[in-house]
């Protein structure tokens, strides 16, 4: 369980939440927060604790939710859905709540999107590729939180188990070959973890002992 607290808030990511469809099975339980916006987005789950400005986000975003529902109403343009759709796009790899989604009518009618119907009835997701996402973002929003953050997986595009897996292998003294044998993925993908791992390593250790106490008999000085 991964916990980030800001502004009096706090959210718990469940460790199980890996991918994209771990997370979505998180966002259909009672423990999914209500408070925040919580994306996957690229193999990582974000968190943006800060509040929505008045001038700068909630009016901007009801101004354009006004306009754009007037304007698809009268040309009978297709579906425009205001915040509360989540939107599940697995080749891009990202899914959360959009401030607004705008979907044509050829679209519906194709198979670019899917509407997914919610365990109590009626549909609650929307899967595939939109015509329009809008994501207003203003000055406000800047307590955005990574679970991989402070970690050698930190903006790591790979699955959480593979990376653990290369990371795994090299400890067990397997060379870069080998261990991109063994779990499936590119030579130069387990030197670059490698890498992120020894930095991090170096980090943490330099961290630990510029703030350990001195002692007479320490190796450090």
């Amino acid at each position: 369980m991964v916990t980030f607290i800001a502004d009096a808030a706090a959210i718990s990511v469940p460790e199980g939440v890996v991918d994209i469809e771990s997370f979505r099975r998180w966002t259909d339980t009672d423990d999914f927060p209500e408070q925040g916006r919580i994306w996957w987005l690229k193999g990582e789950v974000w968190v943006d604790l800060s509040r929505e400005q008045i001038f700068t986000h909630l009016a901007v975003k009801n101004e354009f939710s006004f306009v754009l529902t007037g304007l698809v109403k009268a040309g009978a343009l297709g579906l425009f859905v205001p915040d509360g759709l989540l939107l599940s796009n697995f080749a891009a790899d990202i899914c959360g709540n959009p401030d607004a989604t705008f979907i044509a009518q050829e679209t519906l009618r194709s198979d670019r999107v899917r509407l997914i119907e919610g365990a109590d009835g009626g549909y609650v997701e929307l899967q595939g590729t939109p015509d329009m996402v809008l994501e207003v973002i203003s000055r406000t929003c800047q307590k955005r939180f990574s679970k991989r953050k402070g970690t050698p997986l930190y903006r790591a595009k790979l699955p959480e188990d593979k990376a653990l897996s290369v990371l795994a292998h090299l400890q067990e003294s397997c060379g870069v070959r080998q261990t991109g044998r063994l779990v499936g993925v590119n030579k130069n993908t387990v030197i670059r973890l490698a890498v992120l791992a020894g930095q991090h390593a170096k980090e943490l250790h330099d961290e630990r002992v510029g703030f350990s106490p001195q002692h007479p008999r320490s190796a450090v000085r």
